[in-house]
């Protein structure tokens, strides 16, 4: 019943829809969502943009609606991602509040939903080295700690390399050899942390002994540098993918552009209009905002493209392409 009320709130907060089928979505309904139905579900709504870009309250306001860290899910990706790009005092404070989370989950040594041990994630790493929280030191040196006192105590009962050997070819890596290196990968990356803070706790010995415990796919990757960051830099973009549009008509709003006449606008949504397999949505506050277009045609048959939208002047348009996909 909840998520029938949510959809048919999402049907009433939708502002417009033209005969191309465009919904446009306002930033300030999201709070309306987040306090009724939750954060998730104002997340699904925004379409995963970077809505602090247009709108810092509405995101600072959403942002304050996640309690807890839960890796891989919308909340996630929307706190790293707003915590690497922008700095406030907020922030500074919510970073700090989950590294305490994460710290506590290893020393408490909860599984994750598949029964293995919870690895530090590295994208919180990077937003705790974006906002340096003033707990974060101390918090990381405390799960070091904790996490090489462990460790240790499986190093202790380390089975021999011939239980290990006759596990492997029963069963797989011995249970004992997983944890311990799961537990060394929490030291490797919590001893990174703090050198990247410039700590006196940093040791570049116990940093390679447990870089040297990892498998192999985890050196690789460090050694690749493949830390999962967000990055909204400007600079970054291709000017290529910028357009300045010059339109027909003039409008005091992203809400109000006409996407029937206008012809620019026309060639970008002129791939999307099956009703049945597509959908336009374009999120909005004032003159900023972002386009969402997409189709899926099966589970693998699929495309579309997404664009940040800026109203120069009543009659001028900067589009850029930030993102395109294909399946």
């Amino acid at each position: 019943m909840k998520r029938l009320q949510f959809f048919i709130c999402i049907a009433i907060l939708i502002a417009k829809i033209q005969a191309q089928d465009l919904k446009i979505v306002n930033t300030k309904d999201l709070i309306h969502i987040a306090d009724k139905y939750g954060i998730d579900s104002a997340l699904r709504l925004s379409g995963g943009f970077s809505i602090y870009l247009i709108d810092t309250l509405t995101a600072t306001t959403l942002l304050n609606h996640v309690s807890d860290y839960r890796r891989y899910s919308r909340m996630e990706v929307f706190f790293n991602d707003m915590a690497q790009n922008f700095e406030t005092r907020f922030l500074k404070e919510k970073t700090a509040q989950f590294l305490t989370q994460e710290i506590e989950k290893l020393e408490l040594k909860r599984k994750d939903n598949y029964g293995n041990i919870i690895i530090l994630d590295d994208k919180l790493i990077a937003s705790v080295l974006k906002q340096k929280p003033d707990s974060s030191e101390k918090l990381l040196i405390k799960g070091y700690q904790f996490c090489q006192r462990t460790s240790d105590s499986l190093k202790a009962i380390y089975p021999s390399g011939f239980s290990r050997f006759f596990k492997s070819v029963i069963s797989g890596t011995h249970p004992i050899v997983e944890d311990y290196i799961d537990w060394q990968l929490n030291c490797f990356r919590t001893m990174w942390a703090l050198g990247k803070m410039k700590s006196s706790f940093f040791d570049s010995l116990k940093l390679n002994y447990h870089f040297s415990q990892l498998r192999k796919w985890e050196q690789e990757r460090v050694l690749n540098k493949e830390l999962q960051f967000y990055s909204n830099d400007a600079s970054n973009l291709n000017k290529s993918l910028t357009q300045i549009i010059n339109l027909k008509g003039s409008y005091e709003s992203l809400s109000n552009l006409d996407f029937e006449n206008e012809p620019e606008l026309i060639n970008i949504i002129g791939g999307f209009e099956n009703r049945k397999n597509c959908w336009k949505v374009l999120l909005v506050n004032d003159k900023k905002g972002f386009l969402d277009l997409g189709c899926i045609y099966g589970p693998l048959a699929g495309h579309g493209s997404k664009y940040s939208l800026e109203l120069l002047e009543n009659d001028v348009l900067k589009i850029t392409k930030i993102g395109e996909w294909i399946s």
